[in-house]
């Protein structure tokens, strides 16, 4: 798995927006324990078979955390290299390699990560921050610049 494939962020499998958290992230995506890592837990979910395995499952095995395992199952389920199935299992979805992919119906899994509440919010945000610009240099009408506010709410 290469390290500039689709589903990173910002060059790496992810951090909180702290100083040491980034720091950490970079520093492994360049150090190469982020593509270990990725590899090792692609390597689980064959190994998982058409079962698959949860991210405490996975990091049960693996001695990691949450936040290691999680990131990782992210990055390969935004690169089309995992899918997460319906089934749970402790309230955990069972995440799967792509290769038993067409093994199931396509209403049991899902092929792109959904979009947290923080990223949406975010987007709304920005969607937000340009129509006020847009309102202060005359583009778009109050209603809407209402409208966008509207959307934004709906998304808090």
């Amino acid at each position: 798995m290469n390290l500039t494939n689709e589903g990173l962020y910002q060059g790496t499998l992810g951090f909180v927006p702290v100083d040491t958290s980034r720091d950490r992230a970079e520093r492994e995506a360049d150090d190469g324990t982020a593509h270990d890592r990725l590899c090792a837990v692609e390597r689980e979910l064959q190994r998982a078979g058409m079962v698959g395995a949860t991210w405490q499952q996975i990091a049960k095995t693996m001695n990691l955390h949450h936040g290691q395992i999680s990131s990782a199952l992210t990055v390969l389920h935004r690169a089309g290299r995992a899918a997460m199935t319906t089934a749970k299992h402790n309230r955990c979805h069972y995440y799967i390699h792509a290769d038993f992919i067409p093994m199931y119906d396509p209403a049991q899994i899902y092929l792109r990560p959904t979009k947290t509440l923080a990223t949406r919010q975010a987007e709304a945000g920005a969607v937000l921050a340009e129509a006020v610009q847009s309102y202060f240099d005359y583009e778009i009408t109050a209603d809407e610049l209402n409208n966008a506010l509207n959307t934004y709410r709906r998304t808090t």
